[in-house]
């Protein structure tokens, strides 16, 4: 089921609006409601919708492209505002198309209060989230050179491979993994915990189907490339 959060159309009949459709994106639509008009839309993530939301409320001008190549473009101005929506030429040969609605400025207040409904209802675990990333990946950047090393599971305390440390780089991490394969648990670790050679942090679990599913978790992350 559709929730329809925000609706507004300007005096050239030229429609704009916002609703979400499923847990990770906000679509944003422009329609053209005179008889046979366009209808354009744009898939906003939700950090996307943060920024924005805090472009509106700053007065500045906004764009984004989503995954499909379609574009939404934002032009304050007093005393109106302009939403332009293009929709990208297809491989269909089916040509590109802008529609603009030019609402009011006055009106983007109503506009931010009916988008907040929505981001607030994400916005605390995203936030916390962010957070500790970022805290994460400064610790990570200072400990192994990089903000989002690549991670593997490794013996630590116990004969089972329950633990977790980033992949060691270093040239005598490099010679050790000639004769071990630490996706698989290798190498063994040594009186320090693992390699004396290989950087911190190393996680220890208590179990290795959860080693293996932290792992992928953290190597999914770091490939994700978000900060």
């Amino acid at each position: 089921m559709t929730a329809k959060y925000y609706a507004e159309t300007d005096a050239h009949n030229h429609k704009l609006t916002m609703y979400r459709t499923s847990g990770t994106y906000l679509a944003v639509t422009a329609d053209n409601m005179d008889i046979g008009g366009e209808h354009v839309a744009v898939w906003l993530t939700l950090d996307a919708a943060q920024q924005f939301d805090a472009a509106l409320a700053e007065d500045k001008p906004f764009e984004f492209v989503d995954h499909s190549g379609d574009r939404l473009a934002v032009a304050p101005a007093y005393p109106w505002t302009t939403f332009e929506i293009t929709r990208a030429e297809r491989e269909d040969d089916e040509p590109s198309v802008t529609v603009r609605v030019v609402l009011l400025s006055a009106r983007v207040p109503q506009l931010r209060r009916s988008l907040a409904e929505l981001l607030e209802r994400e916005a605390p675990a995203r936030v916390l989230l962010a957070q500790a990333r970022k805290a994460a990946r400064e610790f990570l950047a200072e400990q192994t050179g990089e903000r989002r090393p690549m991670w593997r599971t490794v013996r630590t305390f116990h004969d089972a491979v329950t633990g977790v440390a980033p992949v060691c780089t270093s040239e005598r991490g490099d010679a050790l993994h000639a004769t071990h394969d630490y996706r698989l648990g290798e190498p063994m670790r040594d009186e320090q915990g693992v390699y004396a050679c290989c950087p911190l942090p190393i996680i220890e679990t208590d179990s290795a189907p959860t080693a293996a599913y932290l792992v992928e978790l953290l190597n999914a992350d770091a490939e994700d490339g978000a900060e």
